[in-house]
């Protein structure tokens, strides 16, 4: 098959989640003897070199991506390339929705798939959870007033508005492609209750890849926790994550905590810590988090919504045994509570710390957890995963 991947920026994996993901694809599915091209909008700022998956190319148009520049654009690697399908990794930008259903206006034997990395209300979420960050307010009492004013205006009249939009966007993307791929079966059953239709023909769950590690022995790790991620106070809340080990590590000594990731608040962050005097937290920065899942005993999460956290199923394949509020749909998928991690109610604190102790100060447990995470992992196998990619897009072009 030739496929096309579209997305906003180049397939580094060391960006984010999504660029992960597609590098991931585009790679295996290369190697399954596929044509695969990946387009982006941009060039990324970051400086950290990788090797291509397959061939990349950019749109003309970095500004506006439903130009008539960008189209010709595509439309032409259409006909050059002979594209089968365009799978739509930014969908939520609406504007590559847009692109994608005016190229297959004139060409209308290619399929599109949007695969959906966020939760359908992951907007909603953000806003509802966000309110009344100490450390965004700094104890002044006018930014408090303000949040609460915000709050209430947020619940009386936004969120009211927000879930209009999110229904009307959904039914656009359904309508305009011929698969949509969501993360778990949960988020499935959100999206044909939010869009009120009945859609499951349209409709598919397939997990996101990761290349399982099963060689882990238990003497490696060290006792440290690990984050990782962006660095923000929006979803990911990283601000929890620093309160939690304000509050336990001088009760313990030999434990420490590695942050792996960068985004626009690290220095708001890094002076958090300094002021508070908290001891034996790291910023790693932009780092290939595999060694730190090699070492690391226990991977935490406390983000206000996610869409998949591929990072907690790839820290498993090490034997990391993850720990996360649970504030998104596709968390079960990946820990079971008890088993291979622990699950916990959004956003009790209290509890948060509870299990997280609970893990640090019983070796036994941290070790069967970990086994059991290992195990566990295996269903997000690169090739299981690849399988049920390559199933539906032969589904779909009739191509083996």
């Amino acid at each position: 098959m030739n496929i096309c991947f579209l997305s906003y920026r180049e397939n580094n994996p060391y960006i984010g989640g999504i660029e992960n993901v597609t590098y991931t694809l585009s790679k295996e599915l290369t190697k399954r003897g596929h044509n695969i091209i990946c387009l982006s909008q941009i060039h990324s700022q970051i400086d950290k070199p990788y090797a291509p998956a397959c061939k990349e190319l950019f749109l003309p148009n970095h500004e506006q991506i439903n130009s008539k520049e960008n189209l010709n654009f595509l439309c032409k690697l259409i006909k050059e390339e002979d594209i089968d399908i365009i799978i739509n990794q930014y969908s939520t930008t609406l504007g590559f929705c847009e692109l994608c259903h005016n190229a297959k206006q004139l060409y209308n034997n290619i399929k599109i798939v949007t695969p959906l990395h966020l939760e359908p209300e992951q907007s909603i979420k953000g806003i509802k959870n966000n309110f009344f960050i100490k450390y965004k307010n700094e104890g002044n009492i006018k930014n408090w007033i303000i949040d609460f004013i915000l709050f209430l205006k947020f619940h009386l009249y936004k969120k009211k508005r927000l879930h209009k939009k999110i229904n009307k966007e959904l039914n656009y993307i359904i309508a305009t492609s011929d698969k949509v791929v969501l993360l778990s079966n949960n988020t499935q059953k959100d999206v044909e209750r939010i869009t009120g239709k009945e859609c499951k023909e349209k409709l598919c769950s397939i997990g996101n890849p990761i290349k399982t590690y099963t060689d882990v022995k238990q003497t490696r790790k060290k006792k440290q926790l690990l984050y990782v991620g962006r660095l923000e106070f929006g979803l990911k809340r990283i601000d929890r994550i620093i309160d939690i080990w304000k509050k336990i590590e001088k009760e313990n000594p030999d434990w420490t905590f590695k942050i792996v990731g960068d985004g626009p608040y690290r220095q708001d962050f890094e002076e958090i810590v300094n002021k508070e005097k908290i001891e034996r937290l790291y910023f790693e920065g932009y780092q290939d988090p595999q060694e730190y899942y090699k070492e690391s005993s226990i991977i935490c999460l406390t983000s206000s919504s996610e869409s998949f956290a591929i990072v907690l199923a790839e820290a498993q394949s090490y034997g990391c045994v993850p720990i996360a509020y649970n504030s998104y749909n596709a968390l079960p998928d990946i820990i079971t509570d008890g088993y291979n991690g622990y699950v916990i109610p959004s956003f009790k604190q209290n509890l948060f710390i509870d299990r997280l102790q609970m893990l640090m100060n019983d070796n036994e447990l941290r070790c069967s957890m970990s086994r059991n995470a290992i195990e566990h992992s295996k269903k997000f196998g690169l090739g299981i995963i690849v399988d049920k990619w390559e199933q539906l897009l032969q589904s779909l072009t009739n191509k083996c």
